[in-house]
């Protein structure tokens, strides 16, 4: 299989990490995981769907 190159101009939305891309820490305090807790704390399955 060959390599495959795409020229695009969408946008890409990249956040800058103090620390390393895998560490849970670093991803927390760029705001990783807030929708999730926002859903598992308060959301009902019918305003997570109408969120979306």
């Amino acid at each position: 299989m060959g390599v495959m190159i795409v020229n695009t101009t969408e946008p890409r939305l990249l956040q800058p990490l103090d620390g390393s891309p895998s560490d849970i820490e670093t991803y927390q305090r760029v705001g990783g995981y807030q929708a999730w807790q926002k859903c598992v704390q308060g959301m009902t399955p019918e305003s997570i769907v109408n969120e979306l």
